[in-house]
């Protein structure tokens, strides 16, 4: 009997051992990604470093941490919980560095009264199935940073929720139901612009539309074929957006 529990004791202990130098390989594995961690992500306000692709147009002089808000803990609780829970001592890992940007942060600087599409209401059962095709619940649907573009949708994603249309008193001189009629979706947005916030009045006449390959070039980071008179944005969020993923 004793020399059984003498060998019940040499294994616990050799299993012990095991598990040190796992965990020892471990942190010596993760070491290198740590010191890059430290240098990418201890001053956002100035480090570039990993940065995954160029900013959207407009956004080149925003700082990093305007958008990429610091995760809770510290670098070293964090890489030390997703250590344990890769070794099955923790449930669930811990974001690292920054959170995962959510169209809250877009709506602290972009959020107008008069928007004439604002992502709460979208939130309306009533586009349940429309938000399948696009979900445009969030900004960053359309909007995606470090893309190098400005729109990142599709010229024609307004037949998500307009169709079909059919307009009592149609001031374009082509009816609106007619451009539908012939799935001329991508003709929507050489008249108006989504959210509403230029001056200029849409035409009457489709001779006097913006041209399709204009609307193109705007959606990469071609100039604003809407003109450059806008509205004046409101940096107080409404009541009503709330924080959409």
């Amino acid at each position: 009997m004793p020399g059984f529990v003498t060998s019940q004791v040499w294994r616990a202990n050799g299993v012990a051992m095991m598990l040190r130098s796992i965990r020892r390989y471990v942190l010596l594995a993760t070491l290198p990604l740590v010191v890059f961690c430290v240098f990418a992500l201890a001053d956002m306000n100035t480090a570039r470093i990993g940065v995954p692709g160029a900013m959207t147009p407009g956004h080149e002089a925003v700082d990093c941490s305007a958008c990429h808000q610091p995760a809770p803990g510290s670098l070293r609780q964090q890489v030390q919980a997703n250590l344990f829970h890769l070794l099955g001592q923790r449930e669930h890992g811990a974001i690292l560095g920054h959170l995962p940007v959510r169209a809250g942060v877009c709506l602290e600087c972009h959020t107008r009264p008069d928007d004439r599409h604002p992502v709460y209401r979208f939130r309306e059962p009533r586009f349940s199935e429309a938000v399948e095709l696009i979900d445009a619940r969030t900004c960053l649907t359309c909007h995606q940073e470090h893309h190098g573009r400005r729109i990142s949708a599709p010229p024609d994603f307004c037949a998500a929720c307009h169709k079909p249309l059919e307009l009592k008193s149609d001031p374009l001189d082509v009816p609106h139901h007619v451009l539908i009629a012939e799935g001329n979706w991508t003709s929507c947005l050489t008249c108006h612009d989504f959210h509403g916030n230029h001056l200029a009045v849409p035409p009457a006449q489709m001779s006097d539309a913006h041209p399709l390959e204009s609307i193109a070039l705007y959606f990469d980071t071609g100039p604003d074929p809407y003109g450059a008179r806008k509205f004046i944005a409101e940096n107080t969020p409404s009541p009503q957006t709330g924080d959409p993923e």
